[in-house]
């Protein structure tokens, strides 16, 4: 006989729901972006949209009539997945499969609160329900995205807040990767993997001590993204252009090259059409002259290394994007009310600060654009002329924008804590 197609049962066995059928299938399911969860603070005043996927975790769509059903603060909204303004698809470069397709909703302007909302996603196939998620204790008040390199720094402790000031940090153990990571910081999407970053109540350091200086002016919940680059052993912290999408590039001249490699790997340009040709004629010879020379001689040819096929993306060697993969894509669109970027000495390094007014033009206008929403506020720092010899001025950020002046690498404790207060005297008072 034949092995059956259906589970086998057990005689007084009674399987758990969640490990059958279409909530078992689709439990991986990136339904939110990384900040929509337990505790999360969304950003008062503007517009917020709240999004996630809308295919499996494989990036393959259901099989059958897909519809979310979206529920919070007394909005509630039915999308079918099929096709609809609130459905986006997405392309090449934008998640780890050559195209995707995502949910969003915008809700209209908040005003900051303290009392816990719910939010309630729902994700059914023909009616029957296949993922669902439940995301309680959400305030709205004012979040922050704070991007910071590796650094040694002894703050003071923070007081226990009451929940009123909230900290989101990077617990995966990576911070870059060549391929975008769309919901999750983690390499895993399921939300309650261990290294998901989750919101919780401030802790010490930067992002509590800004989150308390803010709240302490406002009375309203604070939340701070805190996102911090790891550094491989023996490495570095990144170079800025690491931090800037991969599409955003172009737009600095001394960025071309690299652009022209990552381009290399993305269908829909000239570069990926030059580069389809020489991994197809890399294939044509891999057959028709390394594998009869393999076989003729019985040894790897050219002292090529075993096992190694010709590849599609062998020609890329920048690490331009990698860090905004991880710690900026699966937070973008994001309604915040300000960014702050603390450069690391590696930044300037290899040219002395003279590309740095021009990168960092790219990558705030870059970070603002994909955030979205009315104007958020970039603060940067910059070093001196002691420290930079070459540097340039960031002349072109769009909107709002304050440089901060650093005259000590690498940066000290006071140095933070006066970076703080100016952010603070600059948008609060």
């Amino acid at each position: 006989g034949t092995w059956p197609h259906e589970r086998l049962k057990i005689d007084g066995v009674v399987p758990d729901p969640d490990t059958v059928g279409k909530k078992y299938e689709w439990r991986k399911m990136p339904l939110l972006g990384t900040q929509f969860r337990d505790n999360a603070v969304l950003q008062a005043g503007v517009p917020i949209t709240i999004w996630g996927s809308a295919v499996h975790d494989f990036g393959h769509e259901a099989e059958g009539e897909a519809v979310i059903k979206f529920r919070f603060a007394g909005i509630e909204k039915t999308i079918p997945v099929a096709a609809g303004p609130s459905i986006v698809s997405l392309g090449p470069g934008q998640t780890r499969f050559p195209t995707g397709k995502e949910w969003r909703v915008t809700l209209p302007p908040m005003e900051a609160s303290a009392e816990p909302k719910t939010l309630k996603v729902t994700f059914t196939i023909d009616g029957e329900v296949a993922h669902e998620r439940v995301c309680t204790n959400i305030v709205v008040g004012d979040v922050w995205y704070v991007a910071a390199p590796q650094m040694k720094l002894k703050l003071p402790a923070v007081k226990p807040s009451g929940g009123m000031v909230r900290v989101m940090t990077r617990k995966a153990k990576r911070s870059a990767s060549p391929k975008p990571s769309r919901y999750s910081v983690a390499v895993s999407r399921t939300p309650k993997n261990r290294f998901a970053s989750e919101w919780r109540n401030a802790a010490d350091g930067l992002a509590g001590i800004l989150g308390q200086r803010i709240h302490a002016k406002t009375g309203n919940p604070v939340g701070v993204i805190f996102m911090q680059n790891t550094v491989p052993k023996g490495g570095t912290n990144p170079e800025l252009k690491s931090w800037i999408a991969a599409d955003h590039l172009k737009q600095a001249p001394s960025l071309m090259e690299d652009c022209r490699e990552l381009a290399a790997v993305l269908p829909g340009n000239p570069y990926y059409d030059a580069n389809a040709r020489r991994y197809v004629a890399a294939w044509k010879r891999y057959w028709g002259e390394y594998i009869p020379r393999m076989m003729a001689t019985k040894a790897v040819p050219d002292g090529v290394a075993w096992g190694s096929y010709p590849s599609l993306a062998s020609s890329v060697t920048t690490e331009a994007a990698q860090t905004y993969n991880v710690l900026i894509h699966s937070f973008t669109p994001g309604s915040v009310k300000g960014f702050i970027f603390l450069a690391s000495p590696e930044v300037f390094t290899e040219d002395r600060g003279a590309n740095y007014g021009e990168q960092l033009s790219v990558l705030a206008n870059g970070w603002k654009a994909r955030f979205g929403g009315p104007d958020p506020h970039f603060f940067y720092t910059i070093p001196s002329k002691e420290l930079a010899p070459k540097i340039t001025a960031a002349k072109q950020i769009r909107g709002k924008s304050t440089s901060i002046a650093v005259d000590q690498w690498p940066m000290t404790s006071a140095q933070v804590l006066r970076l703080i207060e100016q952010v603070v005297k600059e948008v609060y008072e």
